[in-house]
């Protein structure tokens, strides 16, 4: 396969509503971020996280609970040279780190709740969380005792900061949610929604949104007591779905054939039911939604060293 450059030319992408179909919400606020680039709902700026271009493909964005990084991957060279590294760049100093360099041909990673550690599962290792600080630059591994992971699709901090969420598959192949405490090191089935491949975990852990196939409709599930109620139907089949770190709405993207594209990026309120259409000008499957946390986060340092002990140095990508 012929090695590919992918240019990161940062483009103007407007996120405003089309006024005279449904206006602009007050409360519709945050910045989405597709790989590096990061675009604000408020007042459509485009705000440059890069400003260099990668010898590779970036994938899916985070940015930092506190504002100030940017987490993604990218996909480097072709053949037996093929790694994904596990990227962290400041969007003011723009300085950019390797944490992690793998042949994973994907990562799975979110930020602590206070921005100093990352939790990252590659896909040829499910059966390692890698815990990394990007100031001091050690790692920790956590491999849970009970269980091993088959797949893992998406992990999420806990919002206590002493452990992480994994949805994926365990080794019998049930689909599901799954907590791994840092303390006890062990895997225990939080819930099984109806449709896993679409469902993703609301930001209080309680709830979990997913779109049944071949149902043009959205659904949320219940953690603890599995009761399943219907959102609203929308005549269109969604993908791409998450909430707003605030809960108040949902993102979705719908092939809707319009004249000028094939696929339409919306956000609806859930207490009003209120649609808003983004004016995307690109096709994007990675979409994250960040907004200004509402509280103090908890402190995860001493979590961390107490739970898992001494770090190992991070070179090059590579524990030592």
């Amino acid at each position: 396969m012929r090695k590919k450059r992918v240019s990161l030319v940062w483009v103007w992408l407007m996120c405003a509503l089309p006024a005279a179909c449904w206006g602009r919400a007050k409360d519709l606020s945050g910045i989405l971020a597709d790989g590096t680039w990061l675009f604000n709902l408020e007042d459509n700026d485009v705000m440059r996280a890069r400003h260099k271009h990668a010898e590779g493909s970036v994938g899916r964005g985070l940015v930092s609970p506190d504002g100030a990084r940017v987490l993604f991957a990218v996909s480097l060279g072709s053949g037996t040279a093929k790694r994904t590294d596990l990227r962290v760049i400041d969007r003011e100093r723009r300085n950019e780190k390797v944490l992690m360099a793998r042949e994973d041909a994907e990562y799975a990673f979110d930020w602590s709740p206070d921005s100093r550690f990352v939790a990252a599962v590659g896909s040829g290792h499910p059966h390692e969380i890698a815990i990394v600080s990007p100031a001091s630059m050690e790692y920790w591994a956590v491999e849970p005792r009970n269980e091993k992971m088959k797949r893992v699709d998406a992990v999420r901090w806990r919002r206590d900061g002493r452990g992480v969420l994994l949805k994926g598959a365990d080794a019998s192949g049930k689909d599901g949610f799954y907590a791994v405490d840092f303390g006890m090191k062990e895997i225990r089935l939080l819930c099984e929604p109806p449709e896993n491949e679409e469902a993703v975990l609301s930001p209080d852990e309680k709830q979990v949104l997913y779109l049944p196939k071949h149902e043009r409709n959205m659904y949320v599930m219940d953690v603890e007591t599995n009761a399943t109620r219907r959102l609203w139907k929308t005549g269109f089949e969604e993908r791409f779905v998450m909430w707003s770190p605030d809960m108040k709405w949902v993102y979705y993207q719908v092939d809707e054939m319009p004249p000028d594209r094939q696929w339409a990026y919306f956000a609806r309120n859930l207490s009003t039911g209120k649609r808003v259409k983004l004016q995307i000008l690109h096709f994007s499957t990675g979409l994250t939604w960040w907004q200004p946390p509402a509280k103090p986060p908890v402190e995860c340092e001493a979590i961390v060293r107490e739970t898992l002990g001494p770090g190992r140095t991070l070179e090059n990508g590579q524990p030592h």
